[in-house]
């Protein structure tokens, strides 16, 4: 029983982390991807 626990803990910290780092991750890009955009029509 106390190993299922750790595991379950461990498991439930890695994919909050996990998307947690992606949903940033995705944000920055889109972030990115709207300052380009903006370079680009001032030319």
């Amino acid at each position: 029983m106390e190993m299922r626990n750790i595991i379950t803990d461990y498991t439930v910290n890695f994919f909050d982390h996990y998307i947690l780092h992606k949903a940033v991750s995705v944000e920055s890009l889109e972030y990115n991807g709207v300052d380009l955009i903006k370079k680009a029509s001032r030319k």
